[in-house]
C-alpha cells in the first residue's frame, strides 16, 4: 500500500512541473517566430519581469534572443514590442522592449532562445530601421 501511495505522490510531483508552455491567444506565430507588436500603450505598460539577455542575433526578418530567467514550469510570456513613434532620422528609429510576463513559480534556471518576426515593424519607403531596445546599450539595425 505504501509503495502505491509513494508512486502516486511521485507521479503528481513529476507531472506538476512538466506543463507545456502555451502561446497566448494574443500572440501569433510565423515561420520566424512570434509576431512583433507595434503599440505605444503596450510599450509603456509592458510587463518587465526580470531576465538576462545572453545573446541576440538578426537573421533575415528574425530577431533571435537567448534569455536566462527563473522558472521551468511554463507560464513565461515574452514579447517584442516597439513604439509607434519614429525618431526623425535616416534611417528611422523606434524605441522597443523585450517584455517578460512570468507567472511561473518554479525556480529552475531556464536558458531559452526566442525568435520574433520583425516584418510588422518595417517602415514604408525605407529598407532599414534602428531599434533602441530597453536594457540593451547598443542600437540594433534591421535591414530588409
Amino acid at each position: 500500500m505504501r509503495t502505491i501511495l509513494f508512486f502516486i505522490l511521485m507521479m503528481v510531483g513529476i507531472l506538476g512541473c512538466s506543463q507545456k508552455q502555451t502561446i497566448p491567444d494574443t500572440q501569433l506565430m510565423t515561420e520566424c517566430g512570434f509576431v512583433s507588436i507595434v503599440s505605444d500603450s503596450e510599450l509603456k505598460n509592458a510587463p518587465r519581469d526580470p531576465f538576462t539577455i545572453v545573446s541576440t542575433n538578426i537573421e533575415g526578418d528574425c530577431f533571435e534572443v537567448t534569455v536566462r530567467y527563473g522558472g521551468g514550469c511554463g507560464g513565461a510570456d515574452f514579447k517584442f514590442i516597439a513604439g509607434e513613434s519614429l525618431d526623425d532620422s535616416v534611417p528611422p528609429q523606434r524605441e522597443a522592449v523585450i517584455s517578460l510576463k512570468d507567472e511561473d513559480n518554479c525556480e529552475a534556471l531556464v536558458l531559452e532562445t526566442i525568435s520574433f518576426d520583425l516584418t510588422s515593424l518595417r517602415v514604408d519607403n525605407y529598407s532599414e530601421i534602428i531599434f533602441n531596445i530597453e536594457f540593451i546599450n547598443a542600437p540594433f539595425l534591421y535591414e530588409y
